[in-house]
C-alpha cells in the first residue's frame, strides 16, 4: 500500500510541475504518471527482497511447468480483465483522435489535445470506479471461500446477490456524477471556445 501511495503522491506532484513548469503539456502528464508507476515498481520489488515472511533465491525464479499451470488458471480472468480495459482504451483514444479532427472545432491546432485529454480525465474516473468494485468484490472473497469450505451454499448465494446490488448501485452513483460533470464541462467548454473564435 506505502509503494501505491508514494507512486501516486509522485504523480500528484509532478503533474503539474511538468505540464506547467515545463510546459510539457499531455506529454507532462503522461512523464509524471509514468515516473510514479516506476518509482512504485522499483519499491515492490525492494520489498520483495526485504520480506520477513519468506526469501526469494534462485530457486524462486526456476520455471516449474505445474505451479505455471495452476497460476495459469487462477490469473486468466484477471488477465482478460486487464487486457480489454487496455485494448478499449486504445480504441477509445484512437476514435477521438479521428472523428475529433472532424469537428469544426477540434480541427483546429490549438485545440486538437482536447478530445484525447478528455478520454484521459474519463479513464482516471473510470480507474476510481474500477478500484471500488474490485475492492468490494476482492473484500467477498474469504467471505464466499468460507462458506464454500462450510458448504453453505446459500450464504454464498446471497452474498453474491447483495455484492451485485452493491455494484450496480456503485455503477448507477458513478455515472449520475459523470454525466453531470460532462455536461458542465461541455457546455463551459463550449462557451470558451466560442468567446476565444469570436
Amino acid at each position: 500500500m506505502a509503494t501505491l501511495a508514494i507512486g501516486a503522491l509522485i504523480n500528484v506532484i509532478f503533474d503539474p510541475v511538468c505540464i506547467y513548469v515545463l510546459h510539457w503539456g499531455m506529454m507532462g502528464a503522461a512523464v509524471a504518471t509514468i515516473g510514479g508507476q516506476i518509482v512504485s515498481a522499483i519499491l515492490a520489488a525492494a520489498y520483495l527482497f526485504k520480506m520477513k515472511a519468506f526469501r526469494l533465491d534462485k530457486d524462486s525464479f526456476h520455471f516449474r511447468p505445474g505451479l505455471m499451470k495452476k497460476i495459469i488458471f487462477l490469473g486468466a480472468a484477471s488477465f482478460l480483465s486487464q487486457i480489454s480495459i487496455v485494448l478499449s482504451m486504445a480504441t477509445t483514444i484512437n476514435m477521438c483522435v479521428k472523428y475529433g479532427a472532424k469537428d469544426a472545432i477540434f480541427s483546429q491546432a490549438e485545440y486538437s489535445q482536447i478530445p484525447t485529454a478528455v478520454a484521459g480525465i474519463v479513464s482516471k474516473f473510470f480507474q476510481i470506479i474500477i478500484s471500488v468494485s474490485a475492492g468490494l468484490a476482492a473484500g467477498c472473497i474469504p467471505i464466499a471461500g468460507y462458506n464454500i469450505g462450510a458448504q453453505q451454499y446459500s450464504r454464498v448465494q446471497g452474498l453474491m446477490k447483495r455484492l451485485m446490488s452493491v455494484e450496480a448501485l456503485v455503477g448507477l452513483i458513478a455515472s449520475i456524477i459523470f454525466l453531470q460533470s460532462l455536461e458542465k464541462s461541455l457546455q463551459s467548454s463550449v462557451l470558451s471556445v466560442t468567446c476565444e473564435s469570436a
